[in-house]
């Protein structure tokens, strides 16, 4: 860019932090701040969620907790994408107590969780069993009408009926598809333990990498998500 008389601004150095970072390739990402402070660039939320990504993939979660208080302290604020990092962090390190107060302080501080959010936090609570965490989470998805893929829900609604709570089970199934899902996408499961074959949800780990691609086939388009009756007898 230089060669050509171009000035890299924040998004061109965001870009390289980015790949970078997901390259694992930290040492040259820290080069690429030096280059920013004596270009007299400011980094910006965005700059500050690379290098969180990059902390929490190597496992450094005291480090990105640190660079969290810092972004809380004196900018800039972190978002959405900021604590779902810091999740996935805790979640990874089956640290879930942890991981919920962070969503606890996502939401305090007036972020909005999204897909990502509940695709980290949701297969973990069902994974150490903490059914009413799951439940709940659920509850918010709807309550907030958060586009999480089906599979999501399902995994959640597979849980309850194993755990015999059928009737919150129904309740998920019918503001699923009241919602977003149809009937052939959210649905009850047998009821019984041995004809459960259902696959753990889809993690959060690259949902926010996902965030401008369409979600799954399963979701209505926006007119609705009525199950279109086919005649056999055309």
């Amino acid at each position: 860019m230089d060669k050509c008389g171009l000035t890299p601004d924040e998004i061109s150095f965001n870009t390289l932090l980015n790949g970078f970072y997901n390259n694992g390739c930290c040492d040259d990402a820290e080069k690429v701040w030096e280059m920013m402070k004596e270009r007299n660039v400011e980094p910006g939320t965005k700059s500050y969620n690379a290098k969180l990504r990059g902390l929490v993939s190597r496992g450094s979660i005291e480090d990105a907790i640190g660079l969290i208080e810092r972004m809380q302290k004196d900018g800039p604020k972190p978002d959405t994408v900021s604590y779902n990092e810091l999740i996935r962090g805790y979640c990874n390190e089956g640290r879930l107590d942890e991981a919920k107060k962070v969503y606890d302080d996502l939401v305090k501080n007036e972020c909005a969780p999204n897909r990502g959010t509940f695709h980290t936090l949701v297969p973990r609570l069902l994974e150490a069993g903490e059914l009413d965490s799951a439940l709940r989470c659920c509850d918010e998805i709807l309550s907030r009408k958060c586009k999480v893929q089906c599979s999501l829900l399902q995994g959640v609604v597979t849980a309850l009926v194993a755990a015999s709570r059928v009737e919150e089970a129904k309740r998920i199934v019918e503001l699923g598809r009241k919602n977003f899902y149809p009937r052939k996408g959210l649905r009850m499961p047998p009821c019984t333990r041995e004809d459960m074959g259902l696959k753990m949800p889809p993690t959060g780990e690259d949902i926010d990498a996902e965030a401008e691609t369409d979600w799954e086939d399963s979701a209505p388009d926006e007119e609705g998500c009525e199950e279109k009756d086919v005649s056999k007898n055309a």
